[in-house]
C-alpha cells in the first residue's frame, strides 16, 4: 500500500500525548507549552481553529508539508471533558495526515470504491469514503475521512487513483485540515469506532490494525 496523500514525503511526527513529547523538540512543536500559553489567556486549545494555528505553526517553522498524527496514542488531553474521556476511550485507532492546504487524496492500493457518503453533524467527518481492498487473499478496507463535497459514483479503483480531495477549512465545521485514515478488517456498519479503552485495545488493534504496518510513510 502506498500514503494517501503525497505530502507525506516531507513530513514530520507531531506528539499529542504529553507525556511523550521529546524534551529536545523546541517549543514551537510542544502542543503542551501551545495548551499551557492558550490557557493562560483563556482560549479554548482544542477547538479546531486554534489547532490549526499551531499545525500551521509547526509546518512553516519545520519547513515540512505534512504532520501525522501517530496511531495507538493515548489523546486524554485532547479529549478532555468529553464523553470519550467518560467513557475512557482515549487510545487512538488511526492516523491523520494534516497539511496546510486542500490536496489530492489518493487510493492506497487496488480496489473497490463500496461507500461515498456523507455525515452531516456539527464537528462530524463530512464526506467519507470506503475502499475493499483484497492483500493477501484477505480483505481489507480503507476508510478516507473529512473530504470535500464530491459526486463520483461507486467503481473500481487502481492505486494512485485520486479519489477525492481534503475539505475546505471554512465549510467544514472549522476542522483543522487533515485525513483521517483508518484501516479495517471487517466492513462496518455506519461510522467504526475511532478510539479505544485501553481494556479493548488488544481486540481493536486487530480489528483496526496499525495502518503504519501496511502503508509506507
Amino acid at each position: 500500500m502506498i500514503s494517501p496523500i503525497k505530502e507525506v514525503k516531507n513530513s514530520e511526527i507531531i506528539y499529542l500525548d504529553f507525556n511523550e513529547i521529546p524534551k529536545y523538540y523546541p517549543n514551537y512543536k510542544k502542543i503542551k507549552i501551545f495548551f499551557d500559553d492558550c490557557k493562560k489567556k483563556w482560549i479554548d486549545p482544542k477547538k479546531p481553529e486554534n489547532r490549526q494555528i499551531f499545525n500551521i505553526n509547526f509546518l512553516k517553522k519545520s519547513k515540512k508539508t505534512c504532520l501525522i498524527w501517530r496511531y495507538w496514542e493515548n489523546r486524554i488531553e485532547m479529549l478532555k471533558n468529553s464523553h470519550l474521556e467518560k467513557e475512557w476511550r482515549t487510545i487512538h485507532l488511526w492516523i491523520d495526515f494534516f497539511t496546510k492546504k486542500q490536496t489530492n487524496v489518493y487510493a492506497v492500493a487496488d480496489g473497490e470504491l463500496i461507500i461515498l457518503d456523507q455525515e452531516k453533524e456539527d464537528h462530524g467527518f463530512w464526506y467519507y469514503a470506503i475502499i475493499k481492498h483484497i492483500i493477501n487473499w484477505k480483505n481489507i478496507y480503507s476508510f478516507y475521512w473529512h473530504l470535500a463535497k464530491h459526486k463520483r459514483k461507486l467503481w473500481k479503483v487502481k492505486k494512485w487513483e485520486i479519489i477525492g480531495k481534503l475539505w475546505n477549512f471554512k465549510e467544514n465545521w472549522w476542522w483543522s485540515i487533515h485525513l483521517h485514515f483508518q484501516l479495517l478488517k471487517q466492513k462496518q456498519k455506519g461510522i467504526p469506532i475511532w478510539y479505544s479503552t485501553k481494556k479493548n485495545l488488544k481486540k481493536n488493534k486487530i480489528l483496526f490494525p496499525d495502518p503504519t504496518n501496511f502503508i509506507i510513510i
